[in-house]
């Protein structure tokens, strides 16, 4: 059996994570006995002292915390506080798990801390959550290279003009923890919400930013496990804006693609199926390809709306049934670092913004702004760490290297097309000299900020 240490910080994430994430799988296989774990009184303290933090009081409340240390620790192999080893990190308070699986012999350290992953060496083997549930079976990390596309037999465009136009910065309020804001509609439609439907409902679960007409950028992961459903007609993918004449426009997949290469940026193809007044435009976000400064200050945006009767019937608007209820959150934080090519091999395998800022699930996907509105990436993920909340956004450099394969609108684009390949009129890239496509995924950047 796999006999692992594994950090304190994982240990909190599962116990504070979706039932689904790696942790709490991690910690799943341990309390059902499939995976053996080394544990000493220094390591049970440490856990014991960041769960009794009011940060986690909400977690930790009616004795959840207590329970779930105890039964850690009853399922654990105890062992004396170990000498110091051989291997240092760069924390030394974290020095101890290093030498604890030393003295064991153990299989791995499991860890998300950049110090104690940076630490490992041929003989002792550090990491992270998901590299150590994907060896165990119990996630799937590939992605395939796909691409699907919907025929829609009308259009209410067809035979008009489109015209794009960029959308500058809302005045949006400024903290480290996400927040609602009521002039959601300030973007005019320029960021959606990215849904599925059955035929029962419909239910959105992620974010996304129009850069371009019909090209929204959104998070792969958000919604690519419905990818087989949706090709199947079993289900269908959609996006909603709101404009600022207080319409809601639905826009309706054409297209799908996501790269094979380790990334988590999605491209929707969408067609516009609702009426189009006379004037029509399509609000654009910008894109900036300049690589942002540690300490800068970015927003990130994105929807996050309730599963479809979580709350009970939601009424009616006039005789039209309310069929979610949500709104647009925002939030501000410092720029942390910027990885490239990657943080991580598994979980953030691709370049990425560490931001210093709490998100909400839903938010994935929805664009990182820098202070002239511009996007510098898109919303991958968020976590709680002992060094405080993070969130993580694929950085949009790595957007170009890939033919987007647009259909719609009929004759306005190339199906080989890049991103760089369109022209000003239809993306607006600050910075385009400096990225060069010299061959199929491959780029010359030249570093500017």
């Amino acid at each position: 059996m796999t006999q692992v240490v594994i950090d304190p910080g994982v240990l909190v994430s599962a116990f504070i994570s979706p039932k689904k994430a790696a942790p709490a799988l991690l910690v799943d296989a341990v309390f059902d006995g499939h995976l053996d774990v080394l544990a000493c009184p220094a390591l049970i303290a440490e856990l014991t002292d960041v769960l009794g933090c009011k940060k986690f009081a909400k977690h930790s409340a009616d004795g959840r915390a207590t329970a779930f240390i105890a039964a850690f620790r009853d399922r654990a192999t105890m062992t004396p506080d170990p000498p110091p080893g051989s291997v240092k990190t760069a924390d030394p308070e974290d020095d101890y798990l290093l030498a604890l699986a030393e003295k064991h012999d153990a299989d791995a350290v499991v860890s998300g801390d950049p110090h104690l992953l940076d630490a490992a060496t041929s003989e002792l083997a550090v990491l992270t959550p998901r590299e150590l549930a994907y060896h165990l079976g119990f996630v799937s990390t590939r992605i395939p290279a796909n691409a699907y596309e919907i025929r829609i037999v009308e259009s209410p465009l067809a035979g008009r003009a489109i015209r794009p136009y960029w959308a500058s910065r809302a005045q949006l309020p400024t903290g480290p923890t996400a927040i609602g804001i009521q002039n959601w509609d300030f973007f005019d439609g320029a960021i959606v919400g990215v849904a599925i439907a059955d035929p029962n409902r419909l239910t959105i679960y992620g974010s996304g930013v129009m850069v371009a007409p019909g090209v929204v950028l959104t998070a792969s992961h958000s919604v690519n496990e419905y990818y087989d459903a949706v090709r199947a007609r079993e289900r269908q993918l959609h996006c909603i804006a709101i404009r600022q004449d207080g319409r809601a426009e639905l826009w309706t997949l054409r297209r799908w693609i996501w790269p094979e290469t380790k990334s988590d940026i999605s491209f929707l193809n969408v067609e516009l199926c609702t009426a189009a007044p006379e004037g029509w435009s399509c609000a654009c976000l910008p894109i900036s390809t300049r690589a942002p400064a540690v300490g800068e200050t970015v927003s990130v945006i994105g929807f996050r709306f309730d599963v479809p009767g979580a709350r009970g019937p939601l009424g009616t608007i006039g005789d039209a049934p309310i069929i979610s209820q949500g709104g647009l959150y925002v939030a501000t934080g410092q720029v942390q670092k910027l990885w490239y090519p990657q943080r991580d091999p598994i979980r953030i395998s691709f370049p990425a913004i560490q931001i210093g800022c709490s998100t909400l699930g839903g938010m994935s996907g929805g664009p990182v702004l820098d202070q002239a509105g511009n996007v510098i990436g898109i919303l991958s993920t968020g976590m709680e760490t002992l060094e405080g909340d993070e969130s993580y956004a694929a950085w949009i450099l790595h957007a170009f290297m890939f033919k987007l394969g647009l259909v719609w609108p009929p004759g306005l684009y190339s199906e080989s097309a890049t991103l760089l390949d369109l022209p000003d009129t239809l993306v607006r890239i600050v910075g385009r000299n400096k990225v060069e496509l010299t061959s199929d995924q491959e780029i010359v950047y030249e570093y500017w900020h």
